[in-house]
């Protein structure tokens, strides 16, 4: 990749950093946590490609917050020319000059994106695209992702065989359709769901491959302990004493919480804030703790749990860090990004 590439990609991905600090930092100071609106659709937290499925995953997050902010019914995303694409349109380049032509040949003159009330153009929102790496550790022979995992499944090469690591491939733009002129998506009914919270921690605990010990015991405080690679977490009916009506919610937060704490064990992601432990208050310390925090959130709405009572303490939660995001908002970027590798990793995606 060349010098100027490289230059291209930092000064875009800078874009995506600030847009995500300055919406995250906004919502704490407005009081409103994104996190806690069950989209049109059912897609929660995780935002996705209108045309492909694919959810949206990382600090691309913050699409969601964006969606909220701004009013969208629906948290689906395309690019300038999926949207072309869908239309069955193709650009036509003369020169400086460019326009839309139909499967006939004739030229386009509607519009693709819907015209804002007040006349300004329709914003687009940078997403950021990452890659994981495969090195072969004897040979340095780079491998592809299909090749990594046909290694894998033959037996020819173990994990252990290779080094990995993420890297930023690339950086688009997308809009929300709702600023498109597609049609948009049937609105399905959302609900969040009202019972079954404890059923949902067990099977989480139960799919959590290699999962640390959970200990379920009276106790007066939640905590991982990566020394003993073990959580531990007051029991369900102290947390239905303490929180009457909504304490299975504030059950599961506090477990997730801890279970995205457990992610970072040395032989799972290996996160600074978990691996070198400091002291309270620290800079990695305060980074780990919204990593839990978010992807506790991100766990409860990917359950569909109603998170209604428990976002109150996440949002005094993360106003408690709001001096640290502040000295340092890259902070919420990278957060989100490794809560929501934290996430994957737990239900096994």
């Amino acid at each position: 990749m060349t010098k100027a590439r490289k230059t291209e990609i930092k000064n875009k991905l800078s874009a995506v950093e600030s847009r995500v600090q300055q919406l995250v930092l906004d919502g704490i100071k407005k009081g409103e946590l994104m996190w806690q609106k069950p989209w049109a659709g059912g897609t929660g937290i995780m935002p996705k490609n209108h045309i492909s499925g694919v959810t949206y995953k990382g600090a691309n997050l913050y699409l969601s917050f964006v969606a909220q902010s701004e009013g969208y019914k629906h948290n689906e995303w395309v690019t300038f020319n999926q949207v072309v694409a869908k239309l069955g349109l193709t650009k036509v380049r003369q020169g400086k000059f460019y326009w839309f032509e139909d499967k006939d040949g004739k030229k386009y003159d509607g519009k693709i994106l819907k015209p804002r009330e007040d006349g300004e153009k329709q914003k687009a929102c940078p997403v950021e695209y990452w890659t994981i790496n495969y090195r072969e550790r004897e040979t340095g022979k780079y491998f592809t992702k299909k090749q990594f995992d046909e290694a894998i499944k033959k037996g020819t090469h173990t994990k252990e065989d290779f080094r990995t690591w993420w890297s930023l491939g690339r950086v688009h733009y997308v809009y929300n359709i709702e600023q498109t002129v597609l049609p948009l998506p049937k609105i399905k009914k959302s609900k969040f769901r009202t019972t079954g919270a404890e059923k949902i921690v067990d099977g989480v605990i139960k799919g959590y491959n290699k999962a640390p010990k959970v200990n379920i015991i009276d106790s007066d405080r939640a905590f991982y302990s990566p020394s003993q690679d073990s959580v531990t977490c007051p029991t369900p009916a102290q947390h239905k004493t303490k929180f009457n009506g909504t304490g299975q919610f504030h059950y599961a937060s506090t477990m997730f919480h801890e279970l995205v704490h457990s992610t970072g064990h040395k032989d799972r992601l290996a996160r600074e804030g978990v691996v070198n432990l400091n002291m309270f208050g620290d800079h990695s310390y305060a980074k780990e703790e919204i990593v839990a925090e978010s992807g506790s959130c991100m766990l409860m709405q990917f359950h569909n749990l109603d998170c209604s009572s428990a976002v109150k303490n996440t949002q005094a939660y993360l106003k408690g860090w709001a001096k640290s995001l502040k000295k340092d908002p890259t902070m919420i970027t990278e957060a989100l990004r490794e809560s929501s590798r934290a996430v994957m990793h737990i239900l096994g995606a």
